[in-house]
Parts: C-alpha cells; structure tokens; sequence
C-alpha cells in the first residue's frame, strides 16, 4: 500500500497555499481571508454570510496521464478557481468590479514563479486556461471560475505506487 501523498494532492495544498497569499497587506487589490479560501464549495444564500465573502473555493477538474519512460509518468492535471463576492455598498465598488479585481488578484497569485506552486519541484508547467464569468446574473454577488492547468510528472516502481524522484 502506498503511503505517499499523491502529486496531484501535494500540487492542491499548493494551490491553496498560494492562493491564501490574496490580502492586500501582501499588495493584492483583494483582502480574502485564509477561512474564506477553501476546498469545500458552498452555496452562497443559504452558508455564507456577509463575513464570508469574498471567497475562493478550489476544485479539482481532469487529468491527462501519458507515459514518458517505463517508471517516468507526465500528466497534466486541471483545477477551478470558483471565487464569489457580494456587493459592499462601504466599499463603493460594484460585484463585477470587485469580481475583475479578485480575478486579478487569483491569476497573479497563481503566475507568480516565486511561490510554492512554482519552487518546490511538483509542478512542472502551470497555465491559465480560462476564465469564465456569471455575467452579473447573480446580483448582489458575482461569481467567475478560472481554469488551472497543472503539468508535472513522477516515478513509479514496479507495483505501480508512486515515488519520489
């Protein structure tokens, strides 16, 4: 029985890591707190108060395996980004407004190479696939999902199990 974290969690607690770096203190436009940044997705009315926005939600999408060698395997692994914000009328910013910067914010985060995501040797590739947006149809709050791909690669030996190196 393999013990390891497997590749693709490593590369999501990553992800999560990276993503609780969106505070303003640190010069993003956004401040999200680290409880509002989850992997758990939650259903804006009936969950979340106003405490709880804005809010990031990490999920996990497709993955392509291929061999490359024998013991060597190269897959590419997709993420969503589902951030939501709710209109702060003290903030004097509409949804969308807020949404563009949050959007920002998540995509700079994610393309900075001096973070976790890039340094620590799970992650070969990272690229944004797409972002897609609610188009105000959920007023007072806006939602968007950013596309996250994920390339890196691994060993494995002889029974399949997955090893480092």
């Amino acid at each position: 029985m393999a013990t390891s974290t497997p590749f693709l969690e490593l590369i999501a607690q990553d992800l999560i890591t990276v993503l609780k770096r969106i505070k303003t203190a640190n010069t993003f436009r956004t401040q999200v707190e680290d409880v509002n940044i989850t992997r758990f997705l939650k259903n804006p009315d009936a969950e979340m108060d106003f405490s709880n926005f804005p809010a990031l939600f990490l999920t996990d999408g497709d993955e392509d395996v291929s061999k490359n060698t024998n013991r060597e395997v190269l897959s590419s692994a997709i993420f969503f980004v589902v951030g939501t914000v709710r209109y702060n009328k003290d903030a004097d910013e509409i949804p969308s407004t807020q949404a563009n910067n949050l959007i920002a914010d998540v995509k700079e985060a994610i393309m900075d190479t001096t973070t976790i995501l890039w340094t620590n040797g799970n992650a070969t590739n990272v690229h944004i696939d797409a972002v897609a947006r609610d188009a105000g149809f959920l007023e007072p709050e806006s939602s968007f999902q950013v596309t996250v791909r994920i390339e890196y690669e691994y060993a494995h030996d002889d029974a399949g199990r997955q090893v480092q190196g």
